[in-house]
């Protein structure tokens, strides 16, 4: 039956010196939903990335003072706990088909008006009611050596979006120890915006109760520009100059701890701004950013660092925004990993509320055109 073949190759994957793909069952939804897991294994560290949401659930790596792989992202430990953790954080998953905010739920494609939900006050947050991240992607073919690639197709009208979306999720895990996270995506019908980000919260300490957060950590930035917003996180439609408070640019990275208290992210302390790669010729317009930011060009946007254990996560990406997000909204709990600026994402994306402004890269499939963007996390310790 399946489980002696589970068996058969988990044993051949074990043996095998090329493979480090294994696939097992994780739990069922409350629809009866069969949710499995995958697992990658380079020898030095792991990923587990689940079928629901295509959730990057668990990333373990080495520190500088041990071999043993410790858990450095925050999310649940079985399907119970993944629920309930991700139903409003989005811990580890693929948010879509618009990550971000779109403000006021509505945007404009071809003089045609889509209203989508308002589900994150007035605003459309990461897809909607149930958007990606709530649903069971497929496995498409056989896990290979260290990667997983996992399709979803988004039907014509699905959470208000026109067009019929298949998207691909690939998550790889090298023998460097790059973890990368690629999207490819086709849309049927009708032309569509799209934006897709992986929503990980990296806690690089590798603490069962989360350490000090990420207030022990330093992060630097490869981008001197951030997307203006309101008290309601909307983009205002300017690409401002990231000074101050938001500069990450120093060499060696900024300390965390110091900052979290100088800025607010909405209502809470902490950061939830869109960071913008590239040069912006007119700060007081967005309007010449497309090509100034490099869209589709690889590059490192970020660096985090632990200088506790060691362990530092590059980030390089074809994307042209990273969403600095400090965890400002989660409990505000101690000595637990799930609480209030215990971790953070750095979630590469196309900028919020794209879709309303014209000066933003465009965001726009259309039928016969491919989506395709690639995010790299290199650990090292």
């Amino acid at each position: 039956g399946p489980a002696s073949e589970t068996q058969e190759s988990n044993r051949m994957a074990s043996s095998s010196p090329a493979s480090g793909a294994t696939v097992a069952e994780f739990g069922k939804l409350p629809s009866g939903e069969l949710v499995h897991k995958i697992h990658l294994d380079n020898g030095a560290m792991t990923a587990d990335v689940l079928t629901y949401g295509a959730n990057l659930v668990s990333v373990k790596v080495p520190s500088s003072a041990s071999p043993e792989p410790r858990e450095v992202t925050l999310n649940g430990t079985d399907l119970a706990s993944v629920l309930e953790l991700g139903s409003s954080t989005y811990m580890g998953a693929v948010a879509g088909r618009f990550a971000n905010r779109i403000a006021g739920g509505t945007f404009s494609l071809d003089g045609e008006t889509h209203v989508l939900a308002r589900n994150n006050g007035t605003n459309h947050l990461h897809g909607g009611k149930v958007g990606f991240d709530k649903r069971v992607w497929d496995i498409v073919g056989e896990p290979t050596s260290g990667s997983v690639s996992l399709r979803l197709v988004s039907a014509d009208g699905d959470e208000g979006y026109p067009g019929e979306l298949t998207a691909v999720v690939t998550y790889s895990l090298s023998r460097t120890n790059e973890l990368g996270i690629a999207f490819q995506a086709s849309v049927a019908g009708r032309p569509t915006v799209l934006n897709l980000c992986n929503h990980a919260y990296w806690n690089l300490s590798g603490a069962d109760d989360g350490g000090d957060g990420v207030a022990d950590h330093t992060l630097w930035l490869g981008c001197r520009h951030f997307v203006e917003t309101d008290e309601d996180l909307v983009p205002t439609g300017r690409v401002v100059p990231a000074e101050g408070a938001m500069d990450f640019s120093a060499a060696g990275g900024v300390a965390l701890g110091p900052r979290l208290d100088e800025v607010s992210g909405g209502s809470e302390p902490g950061y939830d701004h869109c960071f913008c790669r590239g040069g912006v010729p007119d700060e007081e317009s967005a309007a010449a950013t497309g090509a100034t930011m490099g869209v589709g060009q690889e590059a490192t946007v970020a660096i985090l660092a632990h200088p506790g254990t060691g362990r530092t996560m590059t980030v390089r990406t074809t994307q042209p925004g990273v969403q600095l997000y400090t965890a400002n909204f989660l409990p505000k709990e101690r000595g637990v990993r799930v609480r209030q600026h215990g971790a953070l994402c750095l979630e590469t994306q196309h900028l919020p509320d794209s879709p309303n402004h014209p000066g933003f890269p465009p965001v726009v499939l259309r039928p016969g055109e491919r989506f395709s963007h690639e995010t790299t996390h290199t650990f090292a310790w």
